[in-house]
């Protein structure tokens, strides 16, 4: 279930990142209280979801109504498991305009580095067969954690015959973690974690078609639902502009 999925931590890097581009106001970015006291920061920003797509009702449902009220493309990374169950719910993201990504069948839940080649396929195959039938095609893929990436990659882009390629794209990174999946549960704690990682110059933004985006990182949980409309409100607040979700790479 979506509430008991854990990514964690730090971004892990892709090679679509821009090393150099840490110049998106580290020192003049005071934190929540930046906007109010009259510092505002520009940055592009991106919105994925990952896990889910349960529970529908108390955290799918409210994540979209805030997000339409954005007006923006988000992509929300599905769990398998969770889509046998809310198979509808996976045709509602698509009507809404999202994108719908693939986090494999059970998030791996004993670690990858524990699965074999053959059952790390099979996370993402069984996860692509269940969102097909709800009339869905993914695209798009993400590591449960961010564990093992170029592996997963291989993978699943280039897998062992017969098996055959599920994806052309490599791994779609985040660049800010919220934590909600990992202790934070309120909008104050969100921010921090996300501003956190803003001011790492280990963790640049991503460049894509010459522009800089902070792709964040956000799960299908009821304290995300709750905190998400003042979270998306003091970033744009304190500079922030949402656009729609992409990946050139």
């Amino acid at each position: 279930m979506s509430n008991g999925k854990r990514d964690s931590g730090t971004p892990s890097g892709s090679p679509s990142m821009d090393a150099g581009a840490g110049d998106a106001g580290s020192a003049v970015d005071a934190g929540r209280g930046a906007s109010r006291a009259g510092t505002v920061v520009k940055r592009t920003l991106q919105l994925t979801f990952d896990d889910g797509p349960e529970p529908v009702k108390s955290a799918l449902n409210p994540i979209l109504k805030e997000v339409e009220a954005r007006g923006v493309i988000a992509a929300f990374f599905v769990l398998g498991e969770e889509v046998k169950t809310s198979r509808s719910a996976i045709v509602t993201i698509r009507d809404a305009g999202h994108v719908v990504g693939n986090h494999s069948w059970d998030h791996m839940e004993k670690g990858t580095s524990t699965y074999s080649d053959d059952q790390i396929y099979l996370e993402f195959e069984d996860t692509h067969a269940e969102v097909k039938k709800a009339g869905v095609t993914m695209d798009y893929w993400r590591a449960p954690r961010g564990e093992q990436i170029q592996r997963i990659q291989q993978i699943l882009r280039s897998p062992k015959p017969p098996q055959k390629q599920l994806y052309s794209n490599g791994h779609c990174d985040w660049q800010a973690d919220s934590k909600d999946a990992i202790g934070s549960s309120t909008a104050e704690a969100m921010l921090k974690s996300i501003e956190r990682d803003f001011k790492d110059p280990k963790i640049p933004p991503l460049r894509l078609k010459g522009t800089r985006v902070w792709r964040l990182l956000f799960h299908v949980k009821d304290s995300t639902a709750k905190a998400l409309t003042n979270v998306l409100n003091e970033l744009q607040a304190q500079g922030g502009t949402f656009v729609d979700f992409s990946q050139d790479s």
